[in-house]
């Protein structure tokens, strides 16, 4: 690997010995693999670095698993808050207009 490429499944895959659709399922979640394989995986994974690339997972399950919140102000507390959520959550400051009666 050289320093500007991210290791691929593949990679990951030729250190453990494995196909990489095995590698699909271990980091996808799956129970299906024996655990001694899931363990040479999870150890591929950790020597690559090995990151799931979220654009491609995404165009893949038409997801984002994300979460647009939007809100007329937004505290700095308020971030905080969002920041520990298990998923993608962007908080949005809209310019006040106030409504008028037609």
């Amino acid at each position: 690997m050289t320093g500007a490429q991210r290791p691929t499944l593949e990679a990951v895959a030729r250190r453990a010995g494995v196909s990489r659709a095995t590698v699909s399922r271990v980091v996808n979640g799956s129970t299906t693999v024996a655990e001694p394989i899931r363990e040479a995986v999870r150890q591929a994974v950790a020597e690559l670095g090995y990151v799931p690339n979220l654009a491609a997972r995404t165009l893949v399950t038409q997801r984002t698993d994300s979460i647009a919140l939007v809100m007329h102000l937004v505290t700095v507390a308020q971030r905080r808050r969002l920041d520990p959520l298990p998923v993608h959550v962007r908080a949005v400051q809209t310019a006040h207009v106030p409504h008028r009666e037609r």
